[in-house]
């Protein structure tokens, strides 16, 4: 069946070519025939047909998945497209200008397929298909994989300049600087692309899953892992993994101080963990924290488990996992465990960042100081911080996390390791484990309105932290330093992957110092061995203009967690959100 997709996109073209009576669009037409008799039924013997027969590859396993084209990403597309490109060039098949229209029209199709709406999904308007391109990094020798392409497949990100696809440069100690300027060129454009992926711990935490994916890991492997999605790492063409979503660590510790209840639902929703009034140590609240965290991810894992199974009996993909290694050979689906690795249950800690900072307030204000006690805290909490400003001031005035301070740094070390080692207590029905990560998604706005005042002081409803850097009120001492507190924690254990947000002033694109600048930033980031980051480049001023004027700003395209989307059609909660980031200057 899947072979008959070429030869009907041929027929269709020389139909069309037929009709139209300009002689260049008929020669491209029937090129375009010639091509799609041959693929994707045939190996690629071209750099074209390589790239036609990805794209029509692509078009079947969307038909085929359940979820439509969720996260069905291409990959590292300049290293396995590379040796049909060398040879065209080399043979004189095709020209360099030839080739880049062919990635700039790729592009342009891989924007097609949307699936939020302002009705159904009003929060991610603007996002789409969530395929995701990576250029750079290792190749299996661990030798930098920095090739033509990879600058080429970043000039179409900058000639089409759209929300699709989500787009990595994968960067590592050895990454030659042209690889990076040519990323600043596309940063400058100022739509949220590339994110900038640390390869050294991509692939350390990768390995160190050990036996977590259901099969042992080899260092080639993990050395040719791209991401999916937003940034979840898959082994391409050997991967059964399945992502499972978000759990609300912040809610967590709101039952933890309120003996299992939910103060914004008014109900049980956690364990009884004890009065929190009547703790008297600090070592009680992370104790209480910790049992609420472990009866969640229970609660999720059998939600998982669940769906897992539904999933194999009602929707297993043929066509996918023909594609996926040792398939065939077990006669089995990749979502019944074919797969060569059969892959972990990916979950997403989110709030972990406002977990910490409010354990880092109560344990300064109540136990180190002993300016209020639990009791008095727990009051503050129940009554939204109303009539209770005072204790609100102290609680946000306490060490946050990302200001390059081991007070609060540490306990995201402690929490981050936690919440890792909890989820590899349990197995998902495909001989996988649950693997944690640090995204937030567009999750970070709706999962705060679940969640009541924290001794962070944050207020009631307000959307949690965006990803596993710094909340946004806990900007205090520039980048560097939140890089350098990122930086402190292991995550080569929350492997399932990672977000940092930051702004950074547009000006550091201005000229060739600041761009050499933000070059030394990117270093600092590898050197620190900060998983991810990523960067909005658009002005407060822009941002509210466009807010009040949205007719203005209809290309406006922003970096909201794990993706990029046009800022005028989000919702105005999450507009807010991404206009309270801290600005940073380079």
């Amino acid at each position: 069946a899947a072979a008959e997709l070429g030869p009907r996109f041929a027929a269709r073209a020389r139909e069309l070519a037929a009709e139209t009576t300009d002689k260049v669009r008929k020669n491209e037409l029937l090129r375009l025939a010639e091509v799609c008799d041959w693929v994707p039924a045939h190996p690629a013997r071209s750099f074209y047909e390589a790239v036609q027969s990805m794209w029509l590859t692509y078009v079947l396993v969307n038909w085929e998945t359940m979820d439509g084209v969720v996260a069905v990403s291409p990959g590292r597309v300049d290293q396995y497209w590379y040796p049909y490109y060398e040879e065209d060039i080399r043979s004189g098949k095709i020209t360099k200008e030839e080739a880049q229209e062919l990635l700039d029209l790729w592009i342009l199709k891989l924007q097609m397929p949307a699936w939020g709406t302002q009705d159904n999904h009003g929060l991610i308007l603007g996002q789409q298909a969530v395929a995701h391109v990576s250029v750079g990094g290792f190749k299996p020798d661990g030798r930098d994989a920095t090739n033509e392409l990879s600058l080429m497949v970043i000039d179409a990100m900058i000639h089409t300049r759209l929300t699709e696809p989500n787009f990595t440069v994968f960067v590592h100690n050895k990454t030659p600087d042209e690889l990076l300027l040519k990323a600043t060129e596309l940063a400058a454009t100022g739509m949220g692309q590339p994110m900038f992926q640390n390869a050294e711990i991509f692939v350390a935490g990768l390995m160190g899953r050990g036996m977590a994916s259901g099969a042992p890991i080899t260092i080639e492997a993990a050395r040719c892992a791209s991401e999916i999605g937003c940034v979840e790492p898959c082994f391409p063409g050997m991967d059964g993994m399945i992502q499972r979503g978000h759990t609300n660590h912040a809610a967590y510790l709101e039952f933890a101080l309120n003996n299992g209840m939910s103060r914004v639902y008014g109900k049980k929703m956690g364990l009884e963990t004890g009065d929190p009034g009547a703790f008297t140590s600090f070592e009680e609240v992370k104790e209480a924290y910790l049992k609420q965290q472990a009866f969640g991810l229970r609660n999720f894992v059998a939600y998982g488990n669940i769906a897992d199974l539904a999933l194999a009996e009602t929707f297993p993909t043929s066509f996918q996992s023909a594609l996926v290694d040792d398939c065939i050979e077990k006669g089995l689906s990749k979502e019944n465990g074919g797969a060569r690795y059969p892959g972990v249950t990916g979950f997403m800690p989110t709030g972990l960042p406002d977990v910490v900072d409010s354990l880092a307030a109560i344990k300064k204000v109540v136990f180190d100081d002993k300016k209020i006690t639990m009791a008095e805290l727990i009051d503050a909490l129940d009554a939204n911080f109303d009539g209770y400003e005072h204790i609100q001031r102290m609680l946000l005035d306490a060490p946050k996390y990302g200001n390059d301070d081991d007070y609060a740094d540490e306990l995201m070390i402690w929490a981050a390791h936690e919440a890792a080692q909890e989820g590899l207590k349990h197995s998902n029905r495909r001989g996988g484990k649950y693997v944690g990560g640090a995204l937030a998604f567009w999750f970070f706005v709706p999962l705060g309105h679940a969640v009541g005042a924290l001794p962070s002081g944050r207020l009631s409803g307000h959307p949690l932290s965006n990803g596993n850097g710094p909340c946004e009120s806990s900007y205090r001492n520039g980048p560097l330093a939140v890089l350098k507190s990122v930086g402190k924690t292991d995550y080569t254990e929350l492997s399932n992957g990672s977000v940092i947000n930051m702004r950074l002033d547009p000006a550091f694109a201005k000229d060739d110092e600041h761009r050499q600048r933000f070059v030394g930033l990117i270093r600092s980031m590898v050197d620190e061995k900060v998983p991810h980051v990523q960067f909005n480049y658009v002005s407060s001023e822009t941002l509210i203009d466009a807010q009040t004027k949205p007719q203005d700003y209809k290309d406006l395209v922003v970096r909201v967690a794990g993706y990029s989307a046009y800022f005028v059609y989000l919702e105005k909660e999450m507009q807010d959100d991404i206009i309270s980031r801290a600005y940073q200057a380079v």
